[in-house]
């Protein structure tokens, strides 16, 4: 099925009927025609209170103006207060992408990977979309726990950003347009994801697979449902907050960082200063652990063997 297709699924190529319409076709998106008048869409909002727990673990720097007005959006829909911070130099796997540490309160993200996308999408709702399917794993970290990654989590997070999709269409501020451009760009980035490993914290699954949990979750926003038990959370864990960001190993006077349990894989157990046995290969380009020696930066650059210190 091409996109154009799955768009239609959406229900945002259905015309309207003028005809059929007391309004005659007049009334402005985030409205509807009711005894003859536009009134405004009663949207539901939902109350989960997320918030950072404490200061960041990690470097956090302002986010620009058009990333604030999104989270103000996001927060708005969920009831909370998440704060979105652009990532810093202990954070280099945040480069090119945005990450969710599960329920602390902070979404991390490259302001150039963001304005990428809206530049290829003609849009703000790309941008405003991965930020919902990063606010999507901190509701799965606030109610459930730091949980792997995984692809069925990614597409619940998706799921959650459809609920997102879901509001912002009832509201008016965005349109079909908008929504086109928005799944084609978020296809176009995650061509090549669907034949990654379960736990590299790219596999977001397939475009058709995401597109459909995005469908969902517009479609259970219109339909009214509780939206933890329409996207699922996983159960709960016990695992600790991130460890404070000095927590890591020092190897020929660089630092790697251990905080990030979707990429080091127990790298640092111990704090011990090599790959455990489970994950025996070493990516220079992303200062990871892995299982897989073809599972570096995408394959881009090959693992190597690690000795006691490092690569």
């Amino acid at each position: 099925m091409n996109l154009a297709a799955l768009f239609c699924l959406l229900g945002a190529c259905v015309e309207t009927d003028q005809a059929a319409d007391p309004c005659g076709g007049a009334c402005i998106p985030g409205t509807h025609c009711e005894a003859g008048e536009c009134v405004a869409n009663q949207c539901a909002t939902f109350s989960f209170g997320i918030s950072s727990v404490a200061l960041p673990a990690y470097s956090c720097g302002a986010p620009g103006p058009l990333v604030s007005a999104a989270m103000t959006d996001i927060n708005a829909l969920w009831g909370s207060a998440v704060k979105a911070c652009v990532y810093g130099p202990d954070q280099p796997y945040v480069q090119n992408n945005a990450v969710s540490h599960w329920g602390t309160g902070y979404v991390y993200y490259d302001p150039n990977f963001l304005a990428g996308l809206d530049y290829r999408g003609s849009s703000l709702l790309p941008s405003a979309t991965i930020l919902a399917h990063e606010f999507g794993h901190e509701i799965q970290g606030w109610f459930s726990g730091k949980q792997m990654p995984n692809i069925d989590l990614e597409l619940r997070a998706d799921c959650y950003a459809g609920f997102f999709l879901g509001w912002v269409e009832c509201t008016g501020m965005a349109n079909a347009t908008d929504f086109f451009s928005t799944f084609r760009v978020l296809c176009e980035a995650n061509a090549g994801g669907e034949n990654l490993p379960w736990w590299h914290p790219s596999a977001h699954g397939t475009c058709a697979e995401r597109l459909y949990a995005m469908q969902n979750g517009i479609y259970f926003y219109r339909s009214g449902q509780n939206a933890t038990v329409a996207c699922g959370l996983p159960p709960k864990t016990t695992t600790p907050p991130d460890p404070d960001p000095t927590f890591g190993f020092t190897c020929n006077g660089v630092m790697y960082s251990c905080a990030y349990p979707g990429y080091v894989a127990g790298c640092c157990a111990g704090r011990a200063a090599q790959c455990p046995a489970d994950s025996p290969y070493f990516c220079p380009f992303q200062n990871i652990c892995t299982n897989s020696p073809n599972g570096c930066g995408g394959g881009f650059v090959p693992c190597q063997f690690t000795g006691p210190c490092g690569p």
